[in-house]
């Protein structure tokens, strides 16, 4: 029998052994998931990834967009050859039949209607009419040419395998802007907005429904992101920086979004007053551009964030388009909820 001197090394030797292959395989992969280094250290791929999340997604998403579009191209042709084989005729044909043939013309007054809800003339003449009833014509035959075509997939069983991209959470910071709600709110709603942005007068109203609809449940930051050659939108977010150093931000948020964007600069002044801030301090701000490189940290911000255009909202890192339907904004929201109510759970679940 061996003594237990002679085990114990043989024991440690082989320890130590895997624990070096081990190390090795680390720092290799290591070496693999590193995207530079600086000083001889690597800088990890997940760390630049997480900087860029929104912008990867997008083009990810092109390319299953890409991916996804020619390969419908490519089996609606297949299909139709397929078709029109059974059938002994051409593919031209076979559109001829189960498309054109299948349109009715728009009729007169569908062609007046069109124009009516358009406002495209009040006295229209028979030209105009007349191009009006091809444009209405050829939108239903592509219309119907998509239909045939689906209708084609479905009897074929067609599917696509791949799987769109997950979105990502981005990291977008709250940094020192107007928060309206409970500052501890689970939830957090970033606007990056322009108060000269139509739109972004919408989906601010949009935001105060789902704060009405979930009390409690989130908290709404403001973040400025304007084009820089927008006076309007640039003295607009001077005005809010002034309100919000009176402590009267969200007074001159509604107030000015009531306007849906359409405001002169002398109306930045007289809005201040009506809220009770003194416009001589905006004034004065304006003349030492005091809020300019706090707008300008909001910009670059939202850049770093993946934003292009506003509005845009974000939902506890989830990118949402502004312009989306308020139906959306609501599902993500329910999401949201959902998922922290489960992760809530499961740390219950886990606690000793």
């Amino acid at each position: 029998m061996k003594s237990l001197r002679t085990i114990f090394p043989t024991i440690s030797l082989s320890l130590v052994t895997g624990l070096v292959i081990l190390l090795a395989s680390v720092l290799a992969q290591a070496e693999q998931d590193a995207v530079a280094t600086l000083n001889g250290e690597p800088i990890a791929r997940e760390q630049v990834e997480a900087r860029a999340a929104l912008k990867l997604y997008r083009l990810r998403w092109e390319i299953y967009d890409t991916l996804k579009t020619e390969a419908d191209a490519l089996v609606d042709e297949r299909l139709l050859v397929e078709e029109a084989e059974k059938r002994h005729m051409s593919v031209d044909d076979l559109l001829r039949a189960e498309v054109d043939d299948k349109v009715q013309l728009p009729t007169d007054e569908q062609v007046d209607e069109y124009i009516k809800q358009g406002k495209i003339a009040t006295e229209p003449s028979a030209e105009l009419k007349g191009r009006v009833k091809l444009y209405l014509s050829e939108r239903t035959k592509i219309q119907r040419k998509l239909d045939y075509l689906q209708e084609l997939r479905t009897k074929a069983d067609y599917q696509f395998l791949l799987k769109p991209p997950e979105q990502p959470r981005a990291q977008v910071s709250v940094d020192d802007d107007p928060l309206r709600g409970n500052p501890e709110a689970p939830i957090t709603i970033i606007h990056f907005a322009s108060f000269s942005c139509e739109h972004c007068a919408e989906s601010a109203q949009k935001i105060q429904r789902l704060t009405e609809e979930f009390p409690g449940l989130a908290r709404w930051v403001h973040r400025d992101f304007i084009n820089m050659f927008d006076e309007r939108g640039l003295r607009a977010a001077e005005a809010g920086e002034t309100a919000h150093a009176a402590g009267k931000f969200w007074e001159f948020h509604d107030r000015i979004y009531s306007l849906g964007g359409d405001f002169e600069l002398e109306d930045l002044g007289k809005i201040l007053e009506e809220i009770g801030v003194s416009a001589a301090d905006y004034v004065s701000a304006h003349d030492d551009a005091r809020y300019i490189l706090e707008i300008k940290h909001d910009i670059e911000d939202g850049v770093q964030a993946g934003v292009t255009s506003v509005p845009v909202i974000f939902i506890n890192g989830q990118y949402v388009s502004g312009t989306f339907p308020y139906e959306m904004l609501r599902k993500t929201m329910e999401e949201e909820a959902r998922h922290l109510k489960q992760s809530a759970e499961q740390a219950d679940g886990q606690a000793p």
